[in-house]
């Protein structure tokens, strides 16, 4: 005969009597952290988030060429900047950079370099634990 946990531990695993079966061996902390799941979520993030905004740059290996790139697109067809149209091309290619490239010049539009950047990475640090938990709660 193999080692059986519930066995050993009938409690913690599900096991023993009927009524006890499904229950769990600490019912009160289960309860709580379904009450306040959502809470705890968005403390994690926020507290994920305080490095970020915490020190004045973020370091990146090629965050200043996306901000340049996005800087670029942005001025390339203003009148007055005849020096980008001569030194560089749009093409039509699909960049994997685009939608960054795209929203990087929409907030250069609003905010400076350094914020700009920090909003980019902000949206991508929220944005993928609250897919992950659509994800798992779907």
């Amino acid at each position: 005969m193999g080692y059986n946990r519930a066995m050993r531990f009938p409690r913690f695993f599900g096991a023993g009597t009927p009524a006890d079966a499904g229950s769990s061996p600490f019912p009160l902390a289960a309860k709580a952290v379904v009450e306040h799941e959502k809470i705890v979520f968005i403390a994690l993030i926020l507290l994920y988030l305080l490095p970020l905004w915490f020190f004045p740059f973020f370091p990146t290996q090629d965050g200043g060429s996306h901000l340049f790139n996005a800087e670029v697109i942005r001025q390339y067809h203003d009148p007055s900047r005849t020096d980008l149209r001569k030194h560089f091309d749009l093409t039509n290619d699909l960049d994997p950079y685009w939608t960054s490239n795209l929203v990087l010049g929409a907030l250069l539009s609003i905010v400076p370099p350094l914020i700009a950047e920090k909003l980019l990475v902000t949206l991508y640090l929220v944005l993928f634990p609250v897919s992950l938990r659509y994800l798992v709660k779907s």
